[in-house]
């Protein structure tokens, strides 16, 4: 019988959103780095800058992890490691505002709106003695484990480290079969089809793991290889270029064609 075994993790960070800024700027918007009085979470009062941060993603974390619904992603067929990126902003009254996300699957954007909408009313951050707005970066990351799945994965694993191509693609395709979103199986068998040269099936792969993360850098920078190999120059700029704007270096086999 299939057991499916589901770990959360989160990780805050708090993103500039854009350049340095003083209260003096549109919609007086202040980066979390550079304010003067952070946001305070109830509960977070006590401390200096530092303290409160530290506390406020304690708090967060421990909201979503007790508040997100953990069976969501097996019941959409999701499996592996999922990641949802939520921005958001505290409001001048301590408000929690506009809440967006992105995920793998149109529900689990809309579970993370909802808890993070869930999120209680915080004392407004300060600059200059003003309540100002403060935007948010939130990354939420979890794994989701099927044991059959896995089983078939780990094989592949370990037949690709022994230099097995083919009997890796075979058991990847057997995790999914069982798990037909699993990003990483995918991406996986795509990397075995690159070994033994079979570009286009490689492409495929690595597109269906952008379809299911669109901002996975790794998939983009190796479909960007697979195509260059195709003598799709033009796919595999494109490619190595969206790659480099999510933080993976620029392919230098590739940069020459692009030029």
């Amino acid at each position: 019988m299939k057991k499916t075994l589901f770990t959360l993790a989160l990780l805050i960070s708090f993103s500039s959103f854009g350049q340095a800024i003083n209260d003096e700027v549109k919609n007086k918007e202040v980066p979390f780095a550079i304010i003067e009085y952070v946001p305070e979470y109830p509960g977070c009062e006590k401390g200096n800058n530092s303290e409160k941060r530290k506390c406020m993603s304690a708090k967060i974390r421990k909201f979503v992890q007790l508040n997100f619904n953990t069976d969501l992603a097996g019941d959409l067929g999701l499996y592996g490691r999922q990641r949802i990126n939520v921005i958001f902003k505290i409001d001048k009254k301590g408000n929690v505002v506009g809440v967006r996300s992105r995920a793998p699957h149109p529900r689990l954007e809309q579970e993370a709106i909802r808890i993070i909408n869930m999120l209680p009313k915080m004392k407004p951050g300060r600059q200059r003695g003003k309540a100002v707005i403060v935007p948010y970066s939130l990354p939420i990351t979890f794994n989701v484990e099927d044991e059959e799945t896995e089983k078939y994965f780990n094989q592949g694993l370990n037949k690709a480290k022994a230099g097995d191509y083919y009997g890796a693609i075979n058991d990847y395709t057997k995790a999914l079969m069982i798990s037909p979103n699993y990003a990483l199986a995918y991406y996986n068998r795509g990397f075995s089809k690159d070994k033994l040269k079979d570009y286009n099936g490689a492409i495929s792969d690595y597109t269906k793991v952008i379809e299911l993360d669109p901002n996975d850098a790794s998939a983009y920078y190796n479909r960007g290889i697979s195509k260059y190999y195709t003598n799709d120059l033009k796919g595999a700029c494109e490619d190595a270029r969206k790659s480099g704007s999510l933080g993976k270096p620029f392919p230098k086999m590739i940069e020459a064609a692009c030029n």
